[in-house]
């Protein structure tokens, strides 16, 4: 059986081209997978599942199509789209997994995870992380009008793209040692990602033994999937 892992689609109105080319995939390659993962930001956005632009209702309807016939389709929170619900669910057939999830691929034990949170560097990202995610703040969120989501989102986007100028690259990296220090929290030595956009695959050297992480890239780049067969397992571009 084959096991698919994708992430940071940021998938938008703005971009059809990319929505096209998540649709075929659906129709295609994702067909004849078993499992497939999708490790957060799906959505350049997402305001609440009570908004979806019509342009994004095609991702849903394909995600539900994929579901029917047969494939599991788990998606995790995104940085970008940690506001997919339970309606979410019900109208594309996924199912909403935690960031982070333990399971099994293909015999292989593997910790999966967005990959915000282990770029522990970035503390002032950490920080904002940790004011969006509380409940009372989501709370307030929702209940705002759709134009005033809107805005507030786009003013979020626009400091946070300003303050990665004055940014290095390793601040905005997995650190090192909270790889590690995920592995062992989970008893595991297979790690997979997304968030940074630096795709990949790195061995790891363990307290335990050899290790392995794979680092999934953005489709703004090229659509790439992780494909879990067996004990072959490879990043491949899907175009």
């Amino acid at each position: 059986m084959t096991v698919l892992v994708i992430s940071d689609l940021h998938l938008s109105p703005e971009q059809p081209q990319l929505i096209e080319q998540f649709r075929c995939f659906c129709a295609g390659p994702a067909r004849a997978a078993q499992r497939l993962f999708i490790l957060g930001d799906l959505f350049e956005v997402w305001l609440g599942d009570d908004f979806v632009p019509p342009a994004l209702q095609v991702v849903l309807t394909a995600l539900k199509q994929l579901s029917a016939e047969g494939t599991e389709v788990l998606v995790m929170h995104g940085n970008r789209d940690f506001l997919l619900g339970a309606e979410f669910e019900r109208q594309s057939g996924c199912r909403l997994i935690a960031d982070p999830t333990c399971t099994e691929i293909e015999g292989v034990p593997a910790l999966l995870l967005h990959g915000d949170t282990l770029c522990t560097e970035d503390v002032a990202y950490q920080q904002m992380r940790q004011q969006l995610r509380q409940p009372e703040f989501i709370r307030h969120f929702l209940s705002l009008p759709i134009a005033e989501r809107l805005a507030q989102a786009q003013a979020l986007r626009q400091r946070s793209e300003g303050e990665k100028q004055e940014k290095t690259d390793y601040v905005m990296d997995a650190n090192p040692q909270a790889v590690e220090q995920a592995l062992q929290q989970y008893g595991v030595t297979t790690l997979i990602h997304g968030h940074t956009h630096r795709q990949g695959i790195h061995p790891l050297a363990l307290a335990e033994g050899g290790g392995r992480r794979y680092v999934l890239g953005d489709w703004q780049s090229g659509p790439a999937a992780l494909v879990c067969q067996g004990e072959a397992w490879s990043i491949e571009a899907l175009v």
